[in-house]
């Protein structure tokens, strides 16, 4: 769980585009593959042992080298923070 707020997207929660297509959960290292795709880089590297395909196309993929998703991880903190900010002026208010 990063900071606290559950990853787990299987209840819709997260925009898809900031959820893996391998596992379906929020993405907190996001990397892309060469026919531009984004995955958590966990689930993508276990994929690449086995497979030169992309999971999303089934094309053969140009190259495995994954690339950090910079912009979609700033993204996903950024959309974190805001739901912490506004989890704690809930919890303020019930005070």
């Amino acid at each position: 769980e990063a900071r606290g707020i559950s990853a787990d997207n299987t209840d819709g929660g997260w925009p898809d585009w900031m959820t893996c297509p391998i596992t379906r959960q929020l993405m907190e290292d996001p990397v892309f593959t060469s026919d531009g795709h984004t995955y958590e880089r966990e689930a993508i590297a276990a994929w690449l042992e086995h497979h030169d395909l992309s999971p999303m196309t089934g094309e053969r993929l140009e190259h495995l080298q994954l690339t950090s998703n910079r912009l979609l991880r700033s993204q996903i903190c950024q959309a974190q923070d805001q739901i912490c900010q506004a989890q704690d002026q809930i919890c303020q208010a019930q005070d």
